[in-house]
């Protein structure tokens, strides 16, 4: 484990449930906070993040919640680093982001978002 102050992980809920299993059993839950992503969603959780990773995940997602989740996650994250399969309802709204192509080999509609 890292000594980082705070996780908070938002997720499908099977996925959620998965990872509390893990972390839990490598001694790893302290200072992790698992959401699911969905109609009990609340996604404002922290004045500010320092990083959020996407892995094609938030491209998957219906546009209400990617709309939600750049607005008070992205937007409040001073990096990030999304790969995508599709487009992400709102993300012109983080300044400095570069786009560029994903992994060599990767479907060529793919890409990857980072600031």
């Amino acid at each position: 484990c890292f000594q980082i102050e705070r996780y908070d992980i938002i997720d499908l809920d099977e996925v959620t449930r998965l990872q509390h299993k893990y972390l839990t059993k490598v001694g790893c839950i302290d200072n992790v906070n698992l959401f699911a992503a969905g109609s009990e969603y609340h996604p404002v959780l922290c004045d500010r993040y320092g990083l959020v990773i996407s892995n094609y995940a938030l491209s998957e997602m219906p546009r209400d919640v990617q709309k939600d989740y750049v607005k008070n996650i992205c937007l409040r994250s001073d990096h990030g680093y999304l790969t995508c399969n599709d487009r992400i309802e709102g993300i012109e709204q983080i300044t400095g982001r570069n786009v560029s192509p994903d992994i060599k080999g990767e479907r060529t509609s793919n890409f990857i978002i980072s600031w």
